[in-house]
């Protein structure tokens, strides 16, 4: 059962949020319009965007294999994401970077035999009245397929005192899209949104 919702196309730079679940664009090929999904974007849309599946070469190529590693930046909010990915075909692993140095550093390191399975988390301003739009809080759900046993990392940064909107990605992960962005209130940079990739053999 692979995410709770779907854009309305999976290519180039992340969406805003939508409900809608048509995933069709005519500049990606029908087979990969198929084969993988995007969840909506939760968070802000300002700043740089992001988008991983581009390690692959995506639409045209997909060498992703799964995550290893995953090393979050967090304190108030979190301002860091960096995610490593092993590859198929005998690639070097890519590790991606999004947002700042701020916070405290946790790594969550993946076995051979797991993956992410699920991510829930919390978006939105650091109080009703002022932004920035930002993450708020990430819990990752992580799954031994040759176990069958499941653990939960996080949650990292609780949100305390800041206005929220929960959301919920259920089944496996390959990559992450989003925007991070410069803070105008002092020189660092901090993660404002994500997004997800992932096969759609596991959506319901």
């Amino acid at each position: 059962m692979f995410f709770e919702e779907a854009p309305h196309r999976i290519s180039g730079a992340p969406l805003s949020n939508t409900r809608d679940r048509r995933i069709f664009d005519a500049g990606v090929p029908y087979a990969s319009r198929l084969l993988y999904l995007q969840t909506p974007l939760y968070g802000g849309n300002q700043g740089d965007a992001f988008n991983d599946m581009n390690i692959s070469g995506w639409p045209a190529t997909q060498t992703i294999d799964k995550i290893s590693e995953i090393v979050v930046r967090h304190g108030g909010i979190v301002d860091n994401v960096t995610v490593t990915c092993t590859r198929t075909g005998g690639l070097a692993p890519e590790t991606r970077s999004h947002g700042g140095t701020g916070g405290n550093a946790t790594t969550v390191t993946l076995s051979d035999t797991e993956f992410l399975v699920g991510v829930y988390g919390q978006y939105g301003f650091v109080r009703e009245d002022w932004g920035p739009c930002s993450i708020h809080k990430l819990q990752l759900v992580i799954l031994d397929k040759a176990r069958g046993s499941v653990r939960v990392e996080g949650p990292f940064s609780q949100g305390t005192g800041i206005v929220g909107t929960p959301f919920c990605v259920t089944g496996e992960v390959l990559a992450l899209a989003g925007y991070d962005k410069e803070s105008t209130a002092r020189p660092q940079r901090y993660l404002q949104s994500l997004s997800f990739f992932g096969p759609s053999n596991d959506f319901d």
